[in-house]
């Protein structure tokens, strides 16, 4: 519901998507417990097509945050099916991870 409500927000007041991208990933750090927040973000940026989701995920996975690198890999996971690249980056770089 917090991702929707700032998407929302966006296409009412015009704020910018790096704007909100920023909100996003400040709300996921805050998330201590649970998957389904992870689910909810990531389905709302995969949703807005003026994003390059490949190139988004692939920065997530170098934040220092664990949620954020969560998000990441729930979002390399839905691309894979038309990203060979975001299959690799799971098989490798996610897979070789240390937590």
């Amino acid at each position: 519901m917090f991702i929707n409500q700032y998407f929302a927000t966006m296409r009412d007041d015009g704020i910018g998507q790096s704007s909100i991208m920023r909100e996003i990933i400040a709300h996921i750090k805050t998330i201590e417990h649970g998957f389904k927040h992870i689910i909810e973000a990531g389905d709302s940026i995969l949703k807005d097509k003026a994003q390059n989701h490949l190139e988004l995920s692939i920065n997530f996975l170098d934040d220092e945050s664990y949620q954020v690198r969560m998000l990441a890999t729930y979002m390399l996971g839905q691309l894979s099916n038309i990203h060979p690249e975001a299959l690799k980056l799971l098989e490798t770089k996610v897979a070789e991870a240390p937590n």
